[in-house]
């Protein structure tokens, strides 16, 4: 992503009108395709499988979003049009935040998690009468939701 970022300053600062442009476009081409095959794929992945099953997800915008930036940018950079810009920094850069994103969500746990388990247990203590439902305990792989308790060793 830093390699994809210095070639489009070096666009941004005046390569971009010079015999350079052809050549700083065919690199962002060479760095950004991997990345998108590869660092995108899960977008792709969530989109698809969303739509078999009449879903839209979050990651249908994304992966169009990538798609149409990407095919302009390679449109731009195989015809060699001196109009327009490419903008293959953006879809590394865009792969890139929302991963570190998901990342994060996935694996640091919420700051009320420690604040509801606390009070699941006072509750608890006290003898207040179960309803049925019981929060799920955050194990860092799913987020804390409210279930219907159906079996409690599943839980």
């Amino acid at each position: 992503m830093m390699n994809l970022i210095w070639i489009s300053i070096a666009l941004y600062s005046g390569a971009n009108k010079d015999e350079f442009r052809e050549f700083f476009h065919w690199m962002g081409f060479a760095l950004a395709t991997p990345t998108l095959l590869y660092a995108g794929y899960p977008f792709y992945r969530g989109a698809i499988g969303g739509l078999r099953v009449w879903r839209l997800t979050m990651d249908l915008p994304i992966a169009i979003g990538l798609s149409v930036t990407y095919a302009y940018s390679t449109y731009i950079t195989v015809t060699a049009n001196k109009i327009g810009e490419v903008y293959f920094d953006t879809v590394t850069n865009l792969i890139f935040v929302i991963l570190i994103g998901r990342y994060l969500e996935r694996h640091v746990p919420p700051s009320g998690a420690v604040r509801h388990q606390a009070v699941d247990g006072i509750t608890a203590a006290h003898g207040n009468r179960d309803t049925g439902w019981q929060r799920a305990n955050y194990t860092g792989t799913r987020c804390e939701t409210r279930r219907p308790c159906v079996d409690q060793a599943r839980l």
